[in-house]
């Protein structure tokens, strides 16, 4: 994942200065499998290349604070659906996170894993914190995925094992599980029957209606005991013990991971469950979720979406960074600016005016309508309801 610090889901980049006609979100998860470093880097203050960045933080491999490294012709760089890259300035105060591996072409100079897509970075030193919670997250899942990896017992290591063969965790992750699952057991032992009780995906079953009813039921099953657990605890969301907050996350994990699976089938018939959900997150503010619905509706879109989308950013828009890649506002944001319905005008308008955001908005407004009103979110706004008016008029 490459962006300023996105989705979600899920979702992803840490900032974002412009949103228009993005690839889908990168997972930071990706690549760190793969990585002979994890640092933070800022430009060297000494080189004048624009080849050298110093280590600001380490979180694996063998480097130090202050370490020079050499990353060739790294540049930041936002990919587009169309047209070239949009490419980022590195200035004095771009902070950047990288998941680092010796180049083939050159063994003096370093490259980001994940097809050189795994770098993260922010323009502002009041969100530098977060590019260090996305490494330490990252190094901490890869530490706990190799130990089960390595366990001798077979048995052991399979069920140590499954919990990653899950997209929850990524694309790498459930890759790489794989495969070693298959070095236990030959893949016809997967295709067996599993438990009625099983939670975890497997890639040939998306195909089958049997195996997407049941992921249907297993999730309005645990929408139904997420709301009766909530609505038992009757507290504030400041005043929630910890077994309670537990079983909470735990149902939380559980649902998005099973959305995680039913957008795998991209059914529009699944809609109307995934808005549902998506209602779920902002009702009970759970960014898990959240991410997730995220995620499921930028695979499988229709207008119909958007007031879930817009459930989503009220509810989350208190808590918003401008420019940071963790931001459920700013996954919102992108997901409405792909979706190019005249209907999303007003959600979009209110981040025309933003500092990180604004012009991206701006762009995708105007490819939607074919018109142009700058940083003014009334005037985009105006425009709307006028619309609607002479709409309601005619009809």
């Amino acid at each position: 994942m490459r962006y300023m610090l996105l989705v979600l889901c899920g979702t992803l980049v840490l900032c974002v200065s412009c949103l228009a006609r993005l690839v889908p979100p990168h997972d930071p998860l990706n690549g760190v499998l793969d990585a002979e470093l994890v640092v933070t880097v800022c430009r060297s203050p000494v080189d004048k290349t624009g080849k050298l960045f110093m280590v600001t933080g380490v979180f694996w491999g063998d480097a130090q604070y202050g370490d020079s490294i050499d990353l060739g012709d790294f540049k930041l760089r936002i990919p587009q659906r169309e047209g070239d890259d949009i490419v980022e300035p590195i200035t004095a105060e771009t902070a950047i996170l990288l998941y680092l591996q010796r180049s083939k072409t050159s063994p003096n100079q370093w490259e980001p894993t994940y097809y050189r897509e795994s770098y993260f970075w922010t323009q502002r030193p009041e969100d530098y914190a977060l590019l260090r919670l996305t490494a330490q997250r990252a190094v901490a899942l890869r530490r706990k995925w190799e130990y089960a990896a390595a366990i001798p017992d077979f048995r052991q290591r399979l069920s140590a094992l499954w919990p990653f063969w899950s997209f929850e965790y990524g694309v790498d992750f459930f890759v790489r599980t794989e495969e070693q699952l298959n070095k236990i057991a030959p893949p016809e032992f997967f295709d067996r029957p599993f438990p009625e009780d099983s939670n975890y995906p497997r890639e040939r079953d998306y195909l089958t209606e049997e195996w997407h009813k049941k992921v249907r039921i297993r999730l309005q099953g645990l929408e139904h005991r997420y709301r009766e657990h909530v609505s038992a605890s009757d507290r504030s969301r400041n005043e929630v013990d910890g077994r309670k907050k537990e079983t909470e996350e735990e149902l939380a994990r559980e649902i998005a991971s099973g959305i995680y699976e039913l957008s795998a089938a991209q059914n529009y018939q699944d809609l109307p469950l995934i808005r549902e959900l998506a209602f779920l997150s902002a009702e009970y503010h759970q960014e898990r979720i959240a991410y997730a619905a995220l995620n499921a509706l930028w695979f499988i879109r229709e207008k119909t979406s958007l007031p879930a989308i817009e459930a989503i950013l009220n509810a989350f828009r208190p808590d918003h960074k401008p420019g940071t890649w963790n931001s459920v506002v700013w996954s919102a944001e992108k997901l409405v600016c792909d979706y190019h319905y005249a209907e999303a005008v007003p959600l979009l308008a209110t981040f025309v005016a933003d500092e990180y955001t604004g012009k991206g908005a701006q762009f995708c407004l105007s490819e939607t309508i074919g018109l142009d009103f700058g940083e003014n979110p009334r005037a985009w706004i105006d425009w709307y309801q006028s619309e609607v008016k002479t709409a309601s008029t005619v009809h």
